[in-house]
C-alpha cells in the first residue's frame, strides 16, 4: 500500500539495500542466488543455513547442513540436536514426569485461550459484577504465570531443559511481565550454578532463557527497570562472562549471547543495529545514535569476549554462530562500537599502549572465509576512519596490496566495500584506486563482457563514493569506469575511427547503454541491474564534464525507452536522481554536489513522459515516483501538463495501491474543482519559496499539496 510516502527507504528498495543497508548481503538472488545473506534481525545467516530463532542444525534425522523447524524434534544425524542426548551440555539433565508435563501444557493452552479470545461486548453487560469479572480475567494470565513459577521451584532446570515443558514455558513467557521473567531467569541461573549444569548450551534451555529476556525487554523501559529484573540480568551476565568461550562454541549458547547483547545493548530493531547507514566522514554510521540500555553490563560482557585467547578467538570467528555473536557484540554498542571492534580485531597486546594493534595476518585470513568475513566487515564499518586508513596505508597493513585479490573473492569483496565506505584519508584513497582501477573492466562485467557483475559494480560504486568524499582521484576513477564500460560495449571501441572530439561523448553513450544492459535496438532488459543504476547515480555527482555527458546520454534515449526505464524499480530510482538532486543517495554526498539537469535535457525527458505515457507512469508504482520528481522540479506549464493528463484518468489511478497518495501529491482534486485556483496556489507557493531562499532559508520539497494554501513561516530576527 503506497499510502504515506516513506522517507529514506527509496534507494534501499531500488538498489537492493545498498545505501540504508550497506552491510546487508543480498540473499534475494542479486548475488547469483548463492545465499549467504544476513537475516533481517542480524540473528543468523540465511545462506549459511541458519533460520531466525531456531538453534538446531540438520533436518529431521538427516545429516548436518540444514536447519529443522523445531530443534526439540527427535532425530539423529550428524550435526543435529537430539533432545535425549544433549551432547553440548556439561552435565546430564533429568526429564520431568508426565504429570508435570501435562500441567505445564494445560497452563500454556489455558493462557493461549485467554489471550486470543475476543473481548466481550460491554454494551450488553452494564452491571458492576461484569466489570469485576473483566478485572479478574485481566489478572488471570499473571496468576497462571505465578502458578507456573511456583511449580518450577526447585526444578527450574529440569523444566527448562525438558522438550515438552520448555515449549510450554516459552509460550507462557510470550505473555509474561518483566517480574515473572526475572523470577524464572534467577531460578534457572541459581539452580544451574548449584548443579554445575550449563543450561545456556542446551537446545531447549537456551530458548527458555531467550524468551524470558525478550519478555523483560518487551515489558520494561530500560530506564525504569525493576530491581528484580536488573538482578536477573546481572546474574545471567555474570554467568555469561564466566562461560563466554563455551557459549560462543555452542549454537544455542551463541543465540542466547546475541539475545543478551540486544537486551543490555542497542536493540536490534533500532536503525543503528539492524540497518546501519553509510559511514560518515569520521567512519561512524550516521544512524548509530542510540546508546546501550545498560552500558556497564555490556562492558563486562565485551571484556569477557575480547579477553579470550587469540587462538580460541580464531576458531570462534570462522564458525557461523561464533561470527554472528561477535557481530552482535559490535552492533549492540551503537555509536561506541569503534573501540570494541578494534579490540576484537586486535591480536595479543604487547603492552598497555599497544592494546588495539591490528593482527594483520589474521584479518587477511578471515577476510577470505565465508563466516569470518562477515565479522571483519561488521568490525571495519564500526572502526574509526583513521584505523581503517592505517590498514591500507601502512606497509605491513592488513590490506596493503591485497585489494585486487580480495575484490575478486566471493567473501573478500564485502570486506573491500566496507573498507572503502570507512576510509577517508586521501593517501588511503589513492592506494585503493591504484589497486582497483586497473581491474575495473574485469570487475564490472562477466561472461566475456556480456553481463554486468553486481558485486563488481558495487565495489566500483563504493570506490566512486570514497573518492567523492575525500575529493581525491574522482576524475580518474570515473574515467576508468566509463572507458571499461565503453570497451565492453560492442558499439564502441577505442580503435574505432571517427571524430576524436566526439569520442568522450560516444564513450559515455556506450557506457550508459552497456551498464543498463540495453540491446542494439534500444530495448531494455526485463530487469535493469540495480547495482549498475546505483553506480550511475553516484557518477552524476562528480566532475561536471563527465556527469553532463552521462545526463545527455540518458536524456537522449528514445521516449519509449525512458518510459520503460521509469517503470523499472532500479531505473526509476536513477531517473529520480537525475530529475531531482535532493534525492541523491546519502552515501554519495550532499545534494549540493550534484550537477543540475540542463534545461534542454529536462525538456526532453518531460516530453517523453507526456500524454498517454504520463497516465501509464501514474498507474505504475515506480513510474509514479518519477512523475512526482518531474512534477516537483518542473515549472508551471509542465506541472499543469502532468496534472491535466492524470486528472483525465483519476478514477483508474485512484484504484491503484499508490493512487490516493499520487492524486493528493499532484493536487488533482483541486485542479478538477478549479484550475485557476490551482494555478494561483502553485504561484503563491513558488513566490514563498523564492522569498525564503532570498532570506537564506529553505523550502520543503513536497510537504504541501498542489492547490493548497502554503503555511507561512516566521522570519528569524
Amino acid at each position: 500500500m503506497r499510502g504515506k510516502k516513506p522517507s529514506g527507504g527509496r534507494w534501499s528498495s531500488a538498489f537492493q539495500g545498498y545505501d540504508n543497508h550497506d552491510n546487508v548481503r543480498d540473499p534475494s538472488g542479486e548475488y547469483g542466488n548463492e545465499g549467504g545473506g544476513y537475516d533481517d534481525n542480524h540473528d543468523g545467516y540465511d545462506g549459511a543455513g541458519y533460520v531466525d530463532n531456531y538453534h538446531a542444525p540438520s533436518g529431521p534425522g538427516g545429516a548436518g547442513g540444514g536447519y529443522r523447524s523445531d530443534p526439540r524434534a527427535r532425530g539423529g544425524g550428524a550435526g543435529s540436536w537430539n533432545s535425549n542426548a544433549h551432547a553440548t551440555t556439561s552435565a546430564p539433565f533429568t526429564r520431568c514426569p508426565p504429570d508435570t508435563v501435562a500441567y505445564f501444557e494445560e497452563l500454556a493452552n489455558h493462557l493461549d485461550s485467554l489471550t486470543h479470545q475476543p473481548r466481550r461486548n460491554d454494551d450488553n453487560d452494564d452491571n458492576d459484577d461484569d466489570d469485576d469479572d473483566d478485572d479478574d480475567e485481566a489478572d488471570q494470565p499473571q496468576m497462571l504465570l505465578q502458578n507456573a513459577l511456583e511449580e518450577c521451584k526447585g526444578r527450574a532446570v529440569s523444566v527448562a531443559t525438558d522438550p515438552q515443558c520448555s515449549r510450554a514455558m516459552e509460550r507462557l513467557m510470550k505473555n509474561a511481565n518483566a517480574e515473572s521473567a526475572a523470577q524464572l531467569i534467577a531460578a534457572i541461573v541459581d539452580e544451574s550454578d548449584h548443579a554445575g549444569a550449563d543450561v545456556a548450551t542446551h537446545a531447549c534451555g537456551s530458548r527458555v532463557l531467550e524468551a524470558a529476556l525478550n519478555a523483560i525487554a518487551r515489558n520494561e523501559n530500560p530506564d525504569t527497570l525493576s530491581k528484580d529484573a536488573i538482578n536477573a540480568i546481572d546474574k545471567i551476565i555474570h554467568t555469561a562472562t564466566q562461560n563466554a568461550g563455551t557459549w560462543l562454541r555452542s549454537v544455542p549458547g551463541s543465540y542466547l549471547l546475541r539475545t543478551l547483547m540486544r537486551t543490555v545493548g542497542v536493540p536490534s530493531t533500532s536503525p543503528s543495529a539492524s540497518a546501519p547507514a553509510s559511514a560518515s566522514a569520521d567512519g561512524h554510521s550516521a544512524a548509530a545514535t542510540l546508546q546501550p540500555c545498560h552500558p556497564s553490563m555490556l562492558q563486562h560482557l565485551a571484556n569477557a569476549v575480547a579477553d579470550l585467547p587469540l587462538t580460541f578467538r580464531r576458531s570462534v570467528v570462522i564458525s557461523p554462530h561464533g561470527s554472528a555473536a561477535m557481530q552482535a557484540l559490535i552492533q549492540s554498542h551503537g555509536p561506541n562500537a569503534s573501540s570494541i571492534a578494534a579490540r576484537l580485531l586486535a591480536g595479543p597486546p604487547k603492552d598497555e599502549a599497544d592494546a588495539v594493534t591490528i593482527a594483520h595476518a589474521d584479518v587477511r585470513r578471515w577476510s577470505n572465509d565465508k563466516a569470518a568475513s562477515r565479522f571483519v566487515e561488521c568490525a571495519i564499518r564500526a572502526l574509526r576512519s583513521d584505523d581503517a586508513d592505517t590498514m591500507l596505508i601502512a606497509p605491513d597493513g592488513a590490506f596493503h596490496g591485497q585489494l585486487e585479490a580480495m575484490a575478486k573473492h566471493a567473501s573478500g569483496n564485502f570486506v573491500v566495500q566496507a573498507l572503502l565506505a570507512t576510509c577517508a584519508a586521501p593517501e588511503a584513497v589513492e592506494i585503493a584506486s591504484a589497486e582497483i582501477v586497473p581491474i575495473a573492466a574485469s570487475l564490472l562485467f562477466r561472461n566475456g563482457g556480456k553481463e554486468v557483475d553486481t558485486v563488481g559494480a558495487r565495489i566500483m560504486r563504493a570506490l566512486v563514493d570514497c573518492c567523492g568524499r575525500s575529493a581525491t582521484k574522482r576524475r580518474e576513477v570515473l574515467r576508468a569506469v566509463v572507458e571499461a564500460a565503453a570497451a565492453a560495449a560492442s558499439s564502441a571501441s577505442k580503435g574505432k575511427s571517427g571524430d576524436e572530439s566526439s569520442q568522450p561523448q560516444a564513450d559515455a553513450d556506450a557506457a550508459v547503454r552497456k551498464l543498463l544492459g540495453m540491446m542494439p535496438n534500444d530495448r531494455l532488459p526485463d530487469r535493469i541491474p540495480p547495482a549498475a543504476c546505483a553506480l550511475l547515480a553516484s557518477m552524476l555527482c562528480y566532475p561536471p564534464n563527465i556527469a553532463n555527458r552521462l545526463m545527455t546520454t540518458v536524456a537522449a534515449l528514445p521516449a519509449n525507452t525512458i518510459v520503460a526505464m521509469a517503470k523499472d524499480n532500479a531505473g526509476s530510482a536513477l531517473l529520480e536522481c537525475l530529475l531531482d538532486p535532493s534525492r541523491t543517495p546519502a552515501s554519495t554526498g550532499t545534494p549540493e554536489m550534484r550537477q543540475p539537469l540542463p534545461k534542454a535535457l529536462y525538456r526532453t525527458i518531460s516530453e517523453a513522459m507526456s500524454g498517454g505515457a504520463c497516465v501509464a507512469l501514474a498507474m505504475s508504482p515506480s513510474g509514479s515516483r518519477v512523475l512526482e520528481a518531474l512534477y516537483v522540479t518542473g515549472k508551471l506549464p509542465i506541472q499543469e501538463q502532468v496534472v491535466d493528463a492524470v486528472s483525465r484518468a483519476r478514477v483508474q489511478v485512484g484504484r491503484a495501491p499508490h493512487g490516493r497518495h499520487m492524486l493528493k501529491k499532484l493536487g488533482v482534486d483541486a485542479y478538477v474543482r478549479s484550475p485557476e485556483a490551482w494555478r494561483k496556489g502553485l504561484k503563491a507557493r513558488e513566490a514563498m519559496a523564492a522569498a525564503l531562499l532570498q532570506d537564506g532559508g529553505g523550502v520543503d520539497n513536497g510537504d504541501t499539496s498542489a492547490g493548497e494554501k502554503p503555511k507561512k513561516k516566521r522570519r528569524k530576527t
